[in-house]
This record gives structure tokens, C-alpha cells and sequence, in this order.
């Protein structure tokens, strides 16, 4: 476990320090929990325990010698590792001999055997904490757009909703042409666009409370593409269904999840003001529901790919940054996940994948 070194009959005996350091700390390191890591004043590693081997993917005669950053890219190659008298709790980020990071929880304390100064080091995995902060900070955010949303209902759903009417009994009395007639259309793009934003915060306050019954997802998917129709023969855009028949029905919270995919779809839009080909297409298989939104747009750079679920990012030059910020929640909350592809020229898919209950 700790020292498996091959047996090499010309290899001179061990330092008194070092044979002293063995013999306490061997039977100790066996039992820790937590990966333990001995160097020397420098930082070269000397002993390991079972558990570093385990979490980062070496031998200890691989990492013998190696100096701490081997481990822990944030120390520097060479030079003492200041420990005096004891530092707890350092947040740095390990490297598995893989090359993937994640969280660590480090602590260091200094021993003198025979005159000759060791450090231990005490490597704790905090990925689980690292997400469960995450998922404070999300809840903490949810509850900070929740409180928005109910302002945004009460102050502003209501006018923009009485807007909208006083604008179609204008047009109905009026029968605007020319020039009146695109400012009419104008103005009902913009309420449209603020009712969008609207219904953005409202899902999101319902998000912490969803609640599932059972719905038919296939007629779902064709009433939202029969009410994208008209905007997407403007845009000269053909929509296509593929697979949705045989979705049959899954638990979901109606009112967000139809949310979900009609940002999608709009989106998907946008990245088409030219024209193009939208497809909605569904499976499932034996564990997932999985639905695609695949636009034939520009498509997204690969340097934007990472950040397009970040809240208030956004790349459109009139957008919020909320639309796919609100679908991640939205999915998240039904226990499933949401990704997005794209090349260059060839488009953008957004792929949902929904766990299907056991029966």
C-alpha cells in the first residue's frame, strides 16, 4: 500500500529519519479515511496511503520523489512548504493522473524525526461539498428570482396584458395601413417580447414547487410546434416532427415544461432569421425520454458553448439571459439534464434527456 517499492538488493539502507517516519505513520495512514501524502521540507513525496492511490490514479512508486504538485497543481514545483505551526482547510484543486481536477480540502502539519523536518499532508475530496454549495447558492438564487417574479406579475403582467387588448380594439376600430399598420406590428412585437420575459420569471418561481401528472408529451410537442407555425413561415422556416408519436406520456409539471420547450424553439428561431429548418424530434428508451430542438442556423462558437446556461448570458444583441438559464432550472427540477452541440454553419441542437419512472 504505502511502500511498494520493487526490492532492489544495491538500494542502501533507509535514513534513521526515514525508517522512524515509516514505522509510525504506516499503520496510521492504513486507516485514514482521508488521503495522506508525507514529503519532506521541500515537498518531495516520500510515503502515500491507499487512499491517495485510489482518488488520484498512481503508485506510490509512481509519485515517490515527485514533488506535492504532482497532486496539486495550485503549489509551486520546488521550494519549503510553509506549515508553521499548522494550516487547516486550504480549498486547492487536485489533479487525478488522468489530468481531471476537482475539489480538494487540504491541511498540513509539520514533524521533526532524527533533526530532519517532514510535512503531512491531509487530502480531502470536497467535490460533494463543492455541490452542495453549488446547490445553495442556486436555491439562494431561485428564491431571489421567485420574489422578482411575483413584482413582475403583479406590476407588470397585468398592463402589459391590458396593452395588448387596447392594442387589437385599436386595430379592430382603426384598420391601420402603410405606415401606421408597421408601427401597429411593431408595438405587438414588443409586448410579445415583454410577455416572453414575463413568463420567463414566472416558471422560474415555480420552479422550487413542481409538480408532476402524467402528460402526452407527442401532443405537447405538436400543439407548441402548431403555435410556432405562423412565426416560423414568416421567417421561412419549415418545422419538422420526427419520433414524437411514440413518446407516449411522462410525469411533468405542465406549465414550465411547455415553457422549457417553447424557449427552445424560439431560440432556435432566432438563430434562423433567414430561413432554414427547425426539428423537434423525440425517443425513448429504456431509462430516458429524450427530446432535440435542431435548428440549420449559424451555429454557436465553441468558446460560448460552456456559458450558454449561465444566467444573464446572453449573445443576442436584445436578449435577457434568462431563456436557457430558465430551461436548465426547468429541466433540472424534473431531475433531468439539458446540453447543446453545434458546428459551425450546420447549426445548434438542444438535447433534453428526462428519467422515466419506474412503474
Amino acid at each position: 500500500m504505502a511502500d511498494d517499492t520493487p526490492p532492489d538488493r544495491d538500494t542502501p539502507p533507509e535514513a534513521p529519519a526515514l525508517h522512524a517516519l515509516k514505522r509510525l505513520f504506516l499503520p496510521l495512514m492504513a486507516r485514514a479515511p482521508d488521503a495522506v501524502v508525507i514529503t519532506n521540507a521541500t515537498g518531495q513525496i516520500l510515503l502515500v496511503n491507499a487512499q491517495t492511490e485510489h482518488w488520484f490514479g498512481y503508485t506510490p512508486y509512481e509519485l515517490h520523489g515527485h514533488f506535492l504538485e504532482i497532486l496539486i497543481p495550485d503549489r509551486s514545483p520546488a521550494g519549503p512548504l510553509s506549515v508553521s505551526p499548522m494550516v487547516t482547510g486550504l480549498a486547492v484543486s487536485g489533479r487525478r493522473k488522468d489530468g481531471q481536477a476537482f475539489p480538494v480540502e487540504m491541511s498540513l502539519s509539520s514533524l521533526v524525526l532524527e533533526d530532519e523536518l517532514f510535512v503531512v499532508c491531509l487530502l480531502r475530496d470536497a467535490t460533494a461539498r463543492a455541490q452542495e454549495d453549488a446547490a445553495a447558492r442556486r436555491t439562494e438564487l431561485l428564491v431571489i428570482l421567485g420574489q422578482l417574479a411575483a413584482t413582475v406579475s403583479h406590476e407588470i403582467r397585468n398592463p402589459l396584458q391590458s396593452l395588448t387588448l387596447q392594442l387589437q380594439l385599436l386595430e379592430d376600430d382603426l384598420h391601420p395601413s402603410g405606415e401606421i399598420a408597421a408601427s401597429f406590428a411593431a408595438i405587438r412585437v414588443e409586448l410579445a417580447r415583454m410577455h416572453s420575459v414575463v413568463a420567463d420569471y414566472l416558471s422560474l418561481a415555480r420552479v422550487p414547487s413542481v409538480r408532476r401528472e402524467p402528460v402526452a408529451v407527442g401532443t405537447l410537442l405538436e400543439d407548441i410546434a402548431q403555435e410556432q407555425h405562423a412565426q416560423a413561415a414568416t421567417q421561412r422556416v419549415t418545422l419538422h416532427l420526427e419520433g414524437t408519436q411514440s413518446l407516449g406520456q411522462i410525469p411533468l409539471h405542465l406549465f414550465t415544461f411547455r415553457r422549457a420547450m417553447i424557449n427552445l424553439m424560439e431560440n432556435a428561431l432566432d438563430a434562423m432569421p433567414d430561413g432554414g429548418q427547425l426539428t423537434l424530434s423525440g425517443q425513448r428508451t429504456g431509462s430516458h425520454l429524450v427530446l432535440a430542438v435542431h435548428d440549420t442556423g449559424m451555429g454557436i462558437a465553441a468558446t460560448e458553448l460552456p456559458r450558454l446556461f449561465t444566467p444573464l448570458y446572453t449573445t443576442k444583441p436584445e436578449g435577457t439571459g434568462l431563456g436557457l438559464y430558465v430551461v436548465q432550472e426547468i429541466v433540472k427540477a424534473h431531475g433531468g439534464t439539458v446540453d447543446a452541440t453545434s458546428r459551425p454553419e450546420e447549426g445548434t441542437t438542444f438535447t433534453i434527456r428526462l428519467p422515466l419512472l419506474a412503474d
